[in-house]
Parts: structure tokens; C-alpha cells; sequence
């Protein structure tokens, strides 16, 4: 039986290639540093061994050095997430066949044995030069881009050819945005030190092979296993399809990305301006990707919109109703003119008070200010207050009151965001809200007739993402920000053609 040896420091990582090996059957035997794995090498010999370049103790490299200083005619195999250009370089000067980046999967690491029996094959034949495949995996798990990858060799092929540039490299670091050069299968190959510099890293190894929305922790990369550009949700990315718009018309593109993504602080929301053209100075099928994090100016955008049209709008209503109020002869005329102009004013204030809300809680500093009222009532007073605002009805299907503990305010301009949403869809026809208990939970929903087409549904809850022009699209954001990072919640929509749109809002809700 083939027998191998894996050195490796993390278990999980020894358990899964072992599995591996042993089902392509091979006799697996695993060290979990250099130091443990040199012991092995002395007493046994094994057909190949796949040893991880980052481990205490004793590293990979300081391993690789000690096989060869003892002349230890075995082949290696490099897998490891550290990987930088010039230690690939290193290995394999120092004789090692295959250089795997982590992380991979079951067919990838599979496909990789095959390629590691073909190449001990080869050089037990003298042939020593190593011969990269073009792809490392066929993956067709994908729903809109190529879920294919380069071979890892032929990638740190790709980038040493790019760091060989100088004239290249000086001039993209010289750039004061994200610079990437991209192969043909969209991984990166190459990274200027502003990203890096960005991202907060010492060096270009943890990008090499991947795709940027795996670096940039998109939430959408890892929902498959063949990552970025292959969900549902990416054929709706302004940076895939800016990539493949490039690649196929060999020519510039510009367009935006509205881009979720986890950090240290929890899932952030970002704007990022994408331009992507063909890299054809250095190789007609790679892709330069310039990313620039234009949030700033989206948010100036919106606070520009609700200062100079929103409130310019309102209070240039309230000095109309002022006016009127000094022509008024009349005391009922006059009292109902002031009501008038104290309930614009508080829309005003709302509107203001709504904004730095979103404020604070995109900073994470929104406090909660928590009591217990009737959820039924406080929908009541919405569904009366915008029946006096519109030609149409709003319909409440509720028999039960519920008593909740939460944050009156920021429940109300949750539902109310609803509402408004569902207002401005429904064109003049009825809607209908809804309350009821659902386990721990007591759901709000609003229904109406209209159906959001799909292409819209996969950027509903992307702040910016908006259908009714610039400057909005922060009303389903800040329902989900708000609903579900600080009330506890969760905000939920489905849309059918024949029954039209639903949204719902879960709150923690005990029974008295």
C-alpha cells in the first residue's frame, strides 16, 4: 500500500487530507509539527510526503531543509495558507513537486493526488521539470460566473512574471486606490500596497489565488464552495459583472458595487467604485481591477437629500401655513392651521432624528432606550396617521394585543419604513398589515399587490440600492440595521407575481 506522510499543525486539517488520501488508498501517518515529522522520517520511508510551511516548533521550511541536508530522496508536497511568491520560489528550488493553497476543497485536493502520482510518475522517469495544469478543478456550482480556477503553480508562475515588471508594479503603487491585476479566472494575481496596506496585512500572501470578494469578505463568497462570482446574488455585483464585462468586450468598465461584508465589528454595508480593463500590456487575458470606497460620498448624497429637498421641502411647507395662519381671520381656520404646522413640523424633526439614528447605529453607538407598550396600538396611531395622508386605505388584520418590552421609537420607524415602502409600490391600491405570534417571536407584516422583480429582490437590503433615484434607498437598509442589529429582530421579505410582495418584522416577544 502507498503510504504518506502529513505534517501539519492544525487537526482538523490533518483529519481532512487524511480522509482523503485513505479513500484514493493510501496508508496515511500524521505529525502535528517538523519536529514530530522528522521523527517519523526516521524510521520509515513513505511514498510522498505534504507538509504545512507555518507550525511552532519546527516550520516547513526549517523541515524541508533538514530533508535535504540529510539527503532524503522523498517528494514533497508544500500546502499552506501563508504561501508568499517568493517561498513558493524557495520550495521549489529545493526540490518540491506540487505547491497547494489553502483553503481547497474535497475534489480539488482529490484532483491534486492525481496530479502528485503523475508527477512522482514523471520525475522517477528523470523527468524533472513540473508541468501545471491550466485548471486545477472543473466546478460547475455556479449560478452566474466560472467557478473554475488555475492551478496554483501556474499561478505563482503568473505573479512572478508580474514582480519581474518593476516599470508595472512602481507605477500601480504609486496609485492612491485598491490596485488588483486579475487572471483570467478572475483570482488575483497581483496586488499593489495600497490594498494590502488597506487590508491591513504585511504582505501579498494571503491574496494570491483567491477572487476579491473573498478577500474583501463579501457574505456572499463563502455561501458556495466555489466562492466569489458564483451565487445568485453575484450576478447583481457591480464588480463581477464589471470583470466579465471587461473580459468580454476587451474594454473599460465602470460601475458600482453595493457591497456587504463581515469585519471585526460585525456586518458593515460599503459602496465601492469599480473600474476594470484589460491588463494587455502585461498578458491580453488578464484584467486590471481599480476599487475605490466611494461610502463617503454615497452618505453625503443621502444627508444632501434629506437636507436640501426633504427638509427644505417641509419647512418651506410650514412657512406656507404660517402665512396663511397671518391672512386667517378666522379662530377655527387659525387653530387648524397650527395643528397643521405642529404636525409637519414633528415630520420634520422625524426626519432629522431618523437620520442620525442611522448615524449612530452604523457606528454601533445607537442607544436603546427600552419600555413596555401595546405593539397594536402604536400600529393604530401609524395606520390613522397615514389614512389622513393618502386617497387609500391601510387595513390592519389583528384581533389580539400584544404587550411588548422594546424601543417604542425605533419600532415605530421600522413599521413605518414598511408602510411608506409598501405605499410607494402599491399605486394607489390598499394595503393590509398584519400582527401575530410566532414562537418567541411576534411578527408584524405588511402586505401589497405589487411584485418586486428579482433582479431587485437580490439588493433590497443594500443601503444605496434604491429604484426611485439618487440619494435613496436607506429605508429597507436601515429596517434590517436597525431591526435586526439592535431590536433583535429579523426583517424578511417574499414577492410572488400572483400574490405580490410581503414584508415581515420578528420581534422578541414573553408572554406576560
Amino acid at each position: 500500500m502507498k503510504s504518506v506522510l502529513v505534517i501539519d499543525d492544525t487537526k482538523s486539517n490533518r483529519v481532512f487530507m487524511a480522509k482523503c488520501l485513505e479513500s484514493e488508498g493510501y496508508d496515511v501517518v500524521t505529525a502535528n509539527n517538523g519536529k514530530n515529522g522528522v521523527e517519523l522520517l526516521k524510521t520509515k520511508i513513505f511514498d510522498f510526503i505534504i507538509l504545512d510551511m507555518k507550525m511552532p516548533t519546527m516550520s516547513g521550511m526549517e523541515t524541508l531543509k533538514w530533508i535535504k541536508w540529510n539527503s532524503i530522496n522523498i517528494p514533497i508536497v508544500i500546502v499552506t495558507a501563508y504561501g508568499t511568491v517568493k517561498n513558493a520560489i524557495e520550495c521549489m528550488n529545493n526540490d518540491v513537486i506540487a505547491y497547494i493553497q489553502k483553503p481547497f476543497t474535497i475534489n480539488r485536493f482529490k484532483k491534486c493526488i492525481l496530479d502528485i502520482e503523475e508527477k512522482i510518475k514523471l520525475k522517477n522517469n528523470n523527468i524533472r521539470e513540473i508541468i501545471p495544469d491550466n485548471i486545477t478543478e472543473f466546478n460547475s456550482d455556479t449560478e452566474f460566473a466560472s467557478a473554475e480556477r488555475m492551478a496554483d503553480d501556474v499561478i505563482l508562475i503568473q505573479t512572478e512574471q508580474i514582480i519581474k515588471n518593476n516599470m508595472v508594479t512602481n507605477l500601480f503603487d504609486m496609485i492612491p486606490y485598491s490596485v488588483l491585476i486579475l487572471n483570467y479566472e478572475r483570482q488575483i494575481i497581483y496586488s499593489n500596497n495600497y490594498f494590502i496596506h488597506l487590508l491591513g496585512i504585511k504582505s501579498d500572501e494571503e491574496l494570491i489565488g483567491f477572487r476579491q470578494g473573498e478577500i474583501l469578505k463579501c457574505i456572499h463568497a463563502n455561501e458556495k464552495i466555489s466562492g466569489c462570482g458564483t451565487t445568485e446574488c453575484c450576478s447583481v455585483c457591480g464588480a463581477v459583472k464589471a470583470i466579465l464585462e471587461s473580459q468580454t468586450k476587451k474594454t473599460a468598465v465602470r460601475r458600482e458595487c453595493l457591497m456587504t461584508m463581515e469585519s471585526k465589528n460585525g456586518v458593515i454595508s460599503v459602496e465601492l467604485l469599480i473600474h476594470a480593463a484589460p491588463a494587455e500590456i502585461i498578458n491580453k487575458d488578464y484584467t486590471i481591477l481599480v476599487i475605490k470606497d466611494i461610502s463617503n460620498e454615497k452618505r453625503r448624497e443621502a444627508i444632501e437629500k434629506i437636507f436640501f429637498h426633504d427638509i427644505l421641502n417641509t419647512s418651506g411647507s410650514i412657512r406656507g401655513l404660517v402665512d396663511c395662519m397671518k391672512e386667517s381671520s378666522e379662530i377655527e381656520e387659525t387653530r387648524e392651521l397650527i395643528n397643521c404646522v405642529s404636525e409637519t413640523t414633528n415630520i420634520m424633526i422625524d426626519e432629522i432624528k431618523t437620520q442620525v439614528d442611522l448615524i449612530e447605529a452604523e457606528k454601533g453607538e445607537l442607544k436603546l432606550n427600552l419600555s413596555k407598550f401595546s405593539l397594536t396600538e402604536l400600529i393604530l396611531k401609524l395606520i390613522k396617521y397615514n389614512n389622513t395622508h393618502i386617497d387609500y386605505e391601510i387595513k390592519l388584520e389583528c384581533t389580539n394585543d400584544f404587550i411588548i418590552k422594546s424601543d417604542k421609537i425605533l419600532v415605530l420607524r421600522v413599521i413605518n419604513n414598511m408602510i411608506k415602502n409598501a405605499l410607494e409600490a402599491s399605486e394607489n391600491e390598499s394595503i393590509n398589515i398584519g400582527v401575530e405570534k410566532k414562537e418567541n417571536f411576534v411578527e408584524i407584516y405588511v402586505n401589497n399587490k405589487e411584485y418586486i422583480p428579482r433582479e431587485i429582490q437580490l439588493q433590497i437590503f443594500k443601503r444605496s440600492f434604491s429604484t426611485k433615484g439618487k440619494g435613496r434607498g436607506l429605508g429597507t437598509y436601515s429596517m434590517k440595521l436597525i431591526g435586526e442589529d439592535y431590536l433583535k429582530g429579523y426583517i424578511r421579505f417574499i414577492s410572488e407575481k400572483d400574490k405580490g410582495t410581503k414584508f415581515t418584522f420578528g420581534l422578541p416577544y414573553k408572554a406576560n
